[in-house]
């Protein structure tokens, strides 16, 4: 990700700044690197007024200052950064005053700083050594490179990876390797899970009888068409709507879509009416067409390749 910051004097330009940081791409970590970035430039004993349009790193300085809570490279994101930048305002007298700008509100000066980040790509890279005089403390290191995040997050979301890599490279999800990239596996797996998260233990009959169906649609295992002709050969393969060959995906390249579109439907009225949200018919009316709308809910041109 790109970073840029400008430093303004009786609204003079007097110097401009920008780079590439890498690892761990984050919004939050690029600008607390900018604020970094800009801070080590000044002189001792100054007072630094930053305008930046994100409040995540406003709001935990603040709190940083006002609360007894201390830094620990166990809980808090991007420790090494933060002890740094504390340890550097400490030790050089630096006082600062945060000033909150508005983001896409045609602010000159935020503006200049947001096309220095997004101009960064033939930039060098702006390295952070979690080791320094001011970060004494110690940084959890895997295969060379620091977890900047808290530890018990990185390590869960490495189990994550791992299970996700597992998953995906089954042989029943080869027919799903053209549009592996196009899938939102975390809203999968909400899906899957009937929106709870995998920690939740809570379960039920209906729930589990649920996921099950579920899964079953994930890997092709209902009685579909082109599946009962794989086990009966003499039952026709062809789509009950378009009469057309089926497949795993046809589903999403029917022409008659008039099936999915009435079951679409009949889903948004008995989820979400006005009893169930206790509002108007007319919002409700609205979000039933911005939910139809989405890009997700559209028909799609895929190429399929039947097995």
């Amino acid at each position: 990700m790109g970073i840029g910051w400008v430093q303004v004097d009786n609204n003079s330009i007097l110097h401009t700044f920008q780079a590439q940081v890498k690892l761990w791409p984050c919004s939050f970590k690029s600008e607390l690197t900018a604020i970094l970035s800009a801070l080590i430039t000044t002189p001792r004993n100054c007072t630094v007024n930053i305008y930046t349009d994100s409040q995540s790193v406003i709001s935990k300085y603040q709190n940083l200052l006002n609360s007894s809570i201390t830094l620990s490279y166990t809980h808090t994101p991007y420790f090494s950064l933060w002890n740094t930048l504390v340890n550097f305002i400490n030790s050089y007298k630096i006082q600062i005053i945060f000033h909150k700008v508005t983001a896409h509100q045609d602010n000159t000066y935020n503006n200049l700083a947001d096309q220095l980040a997004r101009n960064h790509y033939n930039l060098p890279y702006l390295t952070f050594m979690p080791y320094n005089i001011y970060n004494p403390a110690y940084t959890l290191i895997l295969e060379n490179f620091s977890l900047e995040l808290p530890t018990h997050r990185s390590i869960r979301t490495i189990c994550h990876a791992h299970i996700y890599a597992l998953w995906i490279t089954q042989n029943r999800f080869l027919k799903w390797e053209k549009i592996l990239n196009q899938i939102n596996w975390q809203a999968t797996w909400l899906y899957i899970n009937n929106n709870q998260k995998i920690s939740n233990f809570s379960h039920s009959f209906q729930s589990s009888t649920l996921k099950s169906f579920r899964i079953k649609i994930l890997l092709d295992e209902l009685p579909a068409p082109h599946t009962l002709h794989k086990c009966y050969h003499s039952y026709p393969p062809t789509c009950h709507q378009c009469q057309h060959t089926s497949s795993h995906l046809h589903w999403t390249t029917c022409p008659s879509d008039q099936l999915l579109n009435n079951l679409i439907n009949e889903s948004l009225q008995h989820t979400l009416n006005t009893t169930t949200l206790n509002t108007t018919s007319e919002i409700i009316t609205n979000l039933h067409h911005q939910i139809k709308q989405l890009n997700c809910m559209s028909s799609h041109n895929i190429l399929v390749t039947i097995y």
